[in-house]
């Protein structure tokens, strides 16, 4: 009796407080059970059906229809209704949470989240009765929803790769003209920008024809920056590539340099070539300038460094003519003539982490620095061994 009961709808059973709905996947041999194994007798309870009035009924269907586009339930039972309404809330739900997991900068986020509340509450619903008054109580949120997902332009916007793609090409924009605002002379290309943002900010996709058409408004105003920019950039770079070259020649070192500055400054023009965005472009210029300011102070260390040897090329020089005075007054000339090639100053380029010496120091009283130090001296004089000088790289 308590079976049929429950069969035809007419009772709630409860098993250790959990609500036994025949339409969940229980298998059948174990829905018996429940009313012919003594073990449960305890453990149930059973609760009179209150009808579900005919108002809430219309509620769901609605609902049913007006939101989730269900036309046709399997039958007309209370449960039923439930639990095909519920089915079409899973797959929304499901649809919903793909969505979210996409962007936070794309439109509608908001609405999609609001839906989510809703499903969720009443998709966690198993209580048929429960069911019908939350949804009864809730029919406005959930058709002023489903308004909001057209309104928004969010049932095309994310069921359509394209306007997607426009969305997303917008965004792009925005991020190029904010990185790049500070380097764009015009107006054209910031009125462009603002007129995107503001549809973005707006959080509606249901003018994506309107933003595409922005954005290519936008790729042209841009580019006629970028181009103009770009040449600005190299005829700067040439500039600076023509002065490094000229400092070489000013100063008789173009054969050892020419070909070091022709490389470095290629490499900008092709950079300036590659550039994709303004912030990228710009920077090409004070790296130009480095770079002829760093190859001059190159250029002036090598001078520096000829003119030293030259130097100590002519004290050794000096110092063979003396030699030779001073045998020309204690020794009688011979009819052999000695000629003295004069030695030109050797050096050698050591750099300490190559030598045999600990890099790395631990000491705790001025004598252990004492034994460091007498080490390294160690080495050093060793190094001179055949050597006029030497160069040391720490």
């Amino acid at each position: 009796m308590v079976a049929k009961l429950f069969a035809d709808n007419r009772i709630k059973v409860y098993v250790n407080n959990a609500l036994i709905n025949i339409e969940d996947t229980i298998k059948p041999v174990e829905l018996a059970n429940y009313f012919v194994k003594k073990q449960y007798v305890d453990k149930m309870q059973f609760v009179p059906r209150v009808a579900v009035s005919e108002e809430k009924r219309q509620a769901l269907k609605a609902v049913a229809k007006d939101v989730f586009n269900r036309q046709s339930f399997d039958d007309d039972e209370d449960d039923t209704l439930v639990n095909n309404l519920r089915q079409s809330m899973i797959k929304e739900r499901d649809a919903l949470n793909e969505f979210v997991r996409l962007s936070t900068r794309y439109p509608g986020r908001n609405v999609l989240e609001n839906g989510l509340q809703l499903l969720n509450g009443l998709i966690s619903q198993t209580d048929t009765d429960q069911f019908y008054d939350k949804l009864f109580k809730h029919q406005d949120d959930f058709l002023d929803w489903s308004d909001d997902m057209y309104n928004y332009g969010l049932i095309d916007f994310y069921n359509n790769p394209t306007q997607e793609k426009i969305w997303k090409d917008a965004l792009s924009k925005i991020d190029i003209y904010e990185k790049s605002s500070s380097f764009i002379s015009g107006a054209e290309v910031g009125k462009i920008y603002k007129q995107i943002k503001d549809r973005v900010d707006a959080n509606k996709a249901d003018r994506l024809n309107e933003l595409n058409s922005l954005n290519e408004a936008f790729n042209s105003a841009y580019s006629a920056e970028f181009d103009k920019t770009e040449a600005d950039i190299k005829a700067n770079v040439n500039i600076e590539w023509q002065a490094a070259l000229n400092y070489a020649k000013n100063k008789d070192l173009i054969g050892q340099f020419e070909t070091t500055i022709n490389q470095a400054f290629e490499q900008f023009i092709q950079e300036a070539q590659a550039a994709r965005n303004l912030d990228e472009l710009v920077v090409i210029k004070s790296k130009a300038s480095v770079k002829k300011d760093n190859l001059q102070t190159r250029i002036d260390e090598e001078i520096v460094e000829i003119e030293r040897k030259q130097a100590a090329l002519q004290r050794a020089q000096k110092q063979v003519d003396k030699d030779e005075t001073n045998t020309d007054e204690d020794q009688t000339p011979t009819a052999t003539s000695i000629t003295v090639t004069p030695q030109v100053p050797t050096t050698k380029h050591v750099s300490l982490k190559n030598l045999p010496v600990n890099r790395s120091w631990q000491v705790t009283s001025a004598k252990e620095v004492d034994e460091q130090l007498a080490q390294l001296r160690k080495v050093l004089i060793a190094q001179l061994d055949n050597v006029d000088e030497l160069k040391i790289d720490l």
